[in-house]
C-alpha cells in the first residue's frame, strides 16, 4: 500500500532520477539485528525511540504480509476444491452453516463474447436493428513528425490537428501509408436483453456461430448474522 506525500524532490530531479536506481546504503544502528536502509548521501538522525518504532509496526506490516499471502494460497485451494463439487454435482450454489455463521455461494458468471457481426445480422432479420447499434471506431497509430511536407516545412503535431480533417495525404502521405496509420474496428453495442426477450418471444434463433460463450464460478461467502455491538457506556 502507499499514500500520497509532499514531494521531497523538485520537478526536474525527479527527471533526472528517473535515469538512475537510487542507491541504498545499509547501516548498523545500536541493536545488532537491525539494519537501517538509508538512501546514500542522506543522513537522517534516527534516534532508539524511531528505531524501536520503525522495528515495531514493521513487524506487524510484515506479518500481516505474509499472513495475507498464506491465505490466499489456502483460499485458492479449497476455492478449487468447491468449484470442482459444484461441476460434479449440477445446481450446487453453495450453502448456509449456522455453526460457522456463514453463507458460502457458488455463483455462475457468464459472459458472451467474439459476436460474429454477419452471423448476428442474418440471424436477427428485421429485429436487428431494435437490439444492436452499430459504430465504427478510428485508430490513430503513430505518425512520425518532422517529416518534410509539400508546402508548410517539418510536420508538426499543431499542423497535424489543425489539418486532419482535410486528410493525411495533403501533407504528402501516400494512401499505403494512411491505411497504415488509420485502422477502423466495427464495434458492437448488443442490448443483450433485449435479444434474450426476442428469443423468448421465439422472433428470433441464434446459433452458437453468432457468439461465444464463457463461465466461471465465483466463490464467496458473507456471515449470516452481524455480531451485536456493544452498548455505549453513559
Amino acid at each position: 500500500m502507499s499514500r500520497k506525500v509532499k514531494p521531497t524532490v523538485n520537478t526536474s530531479e525527479a527527471l533526472r532520477r528517473r535515469d538512475k536506481a537510487v542507491a541504498i546504503d545499509s547501516v548498523m544502528t545500536s541493536d545488532e539485528d537491525l539494519l537501517l536502509r538509508i538512501e546514500r548521501g542522506k543522513h537522517p538522525r534516527i534516534t532508539d525511540k524511531t528505531l524501536g518504532i520503525l522495528a515495531t509496526q514493521g513487524e506487524i506490516i510484515a506479518t500481516i504480509d505474509n499472513t495475507t499471502k498464506a491465505l490466499e494460497v489456502d483460499r485458492k485451494t479449497a476455492e478449487d476444491v468447491i468449484i470442482d463439487l459444484a461441476i460434479a454435482h449440477g445446481g450446487l450454489r453453495g450453502l448456509h452453516s449456522t455453526l460457522g455463521n456463514f453463507a458460502l455461494e457458488i455463483n455462475p458468471k457468464r459472459s458472451i463474447d467474439d459476436y460474429s457481426p454477419s452471423a448476428l445480422r442474418r440471424a436477427m432479420g428485421p429485429n436487428y436493428s431494435t437490439a444492436v447499434q452499430e459504430e465504427i471506431q478510428v485508430n490513430i497509430f503513430p505518425i512520425p513528425l518532422g517529416r518534410e511536407t509539400p508546402n508548410d516545412g517539418p510536420l508538426t503535431s499543431e499542423m497535424l490537428k489543425g489539418f486532419f480533417t482535410n486528410g493525411l495525404a495533403s501533407f504528402g502521405f501516400t494512401p499505403e501509408e494512411i491505411k497504415a496509420f488509420v485502422h477502423t474496428d466495427l464495434i458492437l453495442n448488443i442490448y443483450e436483453g433485449t435479444v434474450g426477450q426476442l428469443i423468448t418471444d421465439g422472433k428470433v434463433k441464434i446459433s452458437d456461430r453468432v457468439a461465444s460463450v464463457s463461465e466461471r464460478l465465483e466463490v464467496t461467502s458473507r456471515p449470516l448474522s452481524q455480531p451485536e455491538e456493544a452498548p455505549e457506556e453513559d
